[in-house]
């Protein structure tokens, strides 16, 4: 998978299910879901 689709997956699973998770994942104050960050790869190795 290149750089550029990793970070962008990493992105996506930060946002989280409902979107604006990001702060608290980077902050790290919460963790990213490894169901969710299943989901959004699922979704980047399709394309």
């Amino acid at each position: 998978i290149p750089i550029k689709k990793l970070y962008m997956l990493i992105e996506m699973a930060a946002q989280g299910e409902h979107g604006g998770a990001a702060e608290a994942i980077y902050s790290g104050r919460e963790k990213i879901k490894i169901s969710h960050f299943y989901n959004c790869l699922q979704d980047v190795v399709q394309y």
